[in-house]
């Protein structure tokens, strides 16, 4: 099977770009540290989430009390370091989902799906294009940035983009993404 991948990178990120000035318009006064594409390679599935400081500050006092088992005498700065980056924690999960919003997506998603469920594929293959699909996710991403995507948000000085499969470490993620923006700014 060919893929597009261009195709799909501009397919996703022409239904991520209206989602984030729809929700700029509709947070116009709250400051936000980080956006997180939150991916499941294996469905390709792309989550768009947003978090805001006074979120995740919530969220640690909540996690001291309802989890303090889990996390015994941690204290709220700790417990918000801990929770900075993990996206089901976040104030406002799946903003958008492409799958919802362009039909042509959820289409293509769903050949390249049964493409590989149905075919008995090298492994290698199949991992070669999870990992196509985490790094056509990071471009989107990278372009999101270049093309001032977040120019009408409040952000944080320290306001960074992720994108991470569903399942890989934080460490990993940022690795290819950096990985993909130097051979963006190369190219």
């Amino acid at each position: 099977m060919q893929i597009k991948w261009q195709h799909i990178e501009d397919l996703i990120f022409s239904s991520v770009l209206p989602c984030i000035q729809d929700f700029a318009k509709q947070h116009p006064d709250e400051v936000f540290y980080g956006f997180f594409l939150d991916c499941n390679a294996e469905y390709f599935d792309v989550l768009g989430h947003f978090n805001t400081p006074a979120m995740l500050h919530k969220t640690a006092i909540r996690y001291q009390t309802e989890h303090a088992r889990l996390y015994p005498g941690w204290s709220v700065e700790r417990l918000e370091d801990h929770l900075r980056w993990s996206a089901g924690d976040w104030g406002y999960f799946e903003v958008f989902n492409p799958c919802d919003s362009n039909e042509e997506y959820r289409l293509l998603c769903e050949e390249i799906t049964d493409y590989v469920l149905d075919n008995s594929i090298e492994e290698t293959e199949e991992t070669a294009i999870y990992a196509r699909f985490m790094e056509t996710c990071c471009r989107v991403a990278i372009r999101l940035e270049k093309e001032n995507a977040f120019q009408n948000l409040k952000l944080a000085p320290d306001f960074r983009v992720l994108c991470a499969d569903h399942d890989e470490s934080m460490e990993d993620a940022e690795s290819r993404l950096q990985s993909i923006r130097k051979s963006m700014n190369d190219g």
